[in-house]
């Protein structure tokens, strides 16, 4: 579930034009991953902190031709 959310909310922020950012360390840390938690509220259990805003485009990704994969 949390995935999804997450993909859902780079795909609406993608449409917006703006930048996220993944901020995983945080949330690694036990003591920031409660403290995000209490701030979250309703027993909310972090999963990851995203950083949302407006930067300069970033180049696509080389991705792998689809010939490349088999297809059962």
């Amino acid at each position: 579930d949390a995935g999804r959310a997450i993909a859902r909310a780079h795909l609406r922020a993608s449409r917006a034009g703006l930048s996220v950012g993944f901020l995983n360390q945080a949330i690694e840390v036990p003591a920031t991953r409660a403290k995000v938690g209490e701030i979250i509220g309703a027993g909310a259990v972090p999963q990851i902190l995203l950083r949302l805003g407006y930067g300069p485009p970033v180049p696509a990704q080389p991705r792998r031709p689809l010939e490349r994969f088999r297809i059962a």
